[in-house]
């Protein structure tokens, strides 16, 4: 099968709620890295068709990661609207508060994929919990304009990829891809508005 067959094939067996989900989902991060509000409004509608993706796909803490992206949403559009007038402004926090977090989010991911493997049938347990504490931890970085975010979706993004792909969400899984190179445009976009 050559590639164009096999791109094909994918278009027509995806569903359209995964596409839409997809869409408003690229809709969100290039708004977001532009430092747009109308950003959170795209992320909070995507996030709730992947709540239900998600949960079809048995990955139960991405499934509580989106519901989260979703309260998030309402926050950072509030935080963001609230703060128009340019008083919140990309910023950024020491090495020693981004690494107390990664342990301590590091030990609340084993925990969480512990018990997933323990009381669930998720699949992915451990690598699910994981990207879903640091996912929950870089998303109030965006709402608070804390430059190193971006840094935590890079990886996130990119792990993401193989376990979309690997559930059979292949846009998700090509929209991870997407992600994780607008993830170092958001980073130089948020990075020159620093100067």
């Amino acid at each position: 099968m050559s590639v164009l067959e096999w791109i094909t094939s994918l278009l027509l067996s995806l569903s359209i709620i995964e596409w839409v989900a997809a869409f408003l989902s690229l809709g969100y991060l290039i708004l977001l890295s532009k430092q747009r509000v109308e950003a959170w409004a795209l992320g909070i509608l995507s996030s709730a068709i992947y709540v239900y993706l998600c949960y079809s796909f048995k990955l139960y803490a991405e499934t509580g990661l989106y519901f989260f992206y979703v309260l998030i949403g309402f926050y950072g559009w509030y935080n963001w609207k609230r703060n128009s007038n340019d008083s919140l402004k990309v910023n950024q926090r020491t090495v020693f508060f981004h690494l107390t977090w990664i342990i301590g989010l590091f030990i609340l991911g084993i925990g969480l994929g512990r018990t997933l493997d323990k009381f669930t049938d998720a699949v992915f347990p451990y690598i699910d919990s994981l990207t879903t504490v640091f996912g929950i931890f870089a998303s109030w970085l965006e709402a608070k304009k804390i430059l190193e975010g971006w840094y935590y979706w890079i990886i996130l993004n990119a792990a993401a990829i193989g376990i979309y792909y690997l559930r059979g969400l292949e846009v998700t899984a090509g929209l991870m891809i997407i992600y994780t190179i607008m993830s170092f445009v958001g980073l130089s976009e948020w990075k020159k508005s620093l100067k």
